[in-house]
């Protein structure tokens, strides 16, 4: 079987796909931001959930950081709050260090639909491009997102994670202790409303 590593923020998107894939690694990445603690926390759940080594780096750019996620400030153009130039690519970027190191074969990415509408970094074409290029570089190595067209709702039901896990994660952009108001928490409360309410099993 390929060895992944998978990159997990521990939010609702990355733990679903914990779920979904069962990746050998999830990879969690302190780069300063505001909800660190909470997203390693989140991030080791979701680990031992599905059976991962949890691998933790630290590649801290809080000096540079733009965007409420390191309660910077955003860019005139940004098409998000949260907006981070680059962020994506140099996530991967060590991701694919620790696929290396590690002798994985593939690299996944928690990118859902809704990303693919918010974010270039979140579009098929940078899934792509980003892929060819890491490819390339190291002996095949795959980038995949194996959610890229679901939607949340969608990801959490076809990915077979039970309501404990789900809650388990955490996306909150501004702190440790969810502020219930940024786009992320929002949309994470919004998803696991939308399936539980409606009585998706919990297995």
């Amino acid at each position: 079987m390929t060895s992944t590593v998978l990159l997990c923020s521990g939010g609702l998107d990355s733990t679903a796909v914990a779920h979904m894939i069962r990746p050998s690694v999830v990879l969690f990445v302190d780069h300063g931001q505001n909800a660190l603690n909470a997203e390693r926390r989140a991030s080791q759940s979701a680990a031992h959930d599905v059976g991962a080594s949890f691998d933790e780096q630290r590649v801290h750019l809080r000096a540079v950081q733009l965007g409420e996620t390191a309660g910077g400030t955003a860019l005139p153009d940004s098409p998000t709050p949260e907006w981070f130039p680059f962020r994506n690519q140099l996530l991967i970027t060590v991701a694919a260090i620790v696929a290396a190191s590690a002798g994985a074969q593939r690299i996944a990415i928690g990118i859902t639909a809704d990303d693919r509408i918010r974010h270039l970094d979140g579009s098929a074409e940078f899934v792509e491009n980003i892929g060819r290029l890491v490819k390339r570089q190291e002996r095949g190595m795959e980038v995949v997102a194996p959610a890229i067209d679901l939607e949340a709702t969608e990801l959490i039901e076809r990915s077979g994670i039970d309501e404990r896990s789900a809650r388990m994660s955490f996306s909150c952009h501004r702190a440790d202790l969810a502020c219930g108001r940024c786009s992320s928490c929002v949309k994470r409360a919004a998803a696991l409303d939308a399936v539980y309410r409606r009585g998706q099993p919990s297995t």
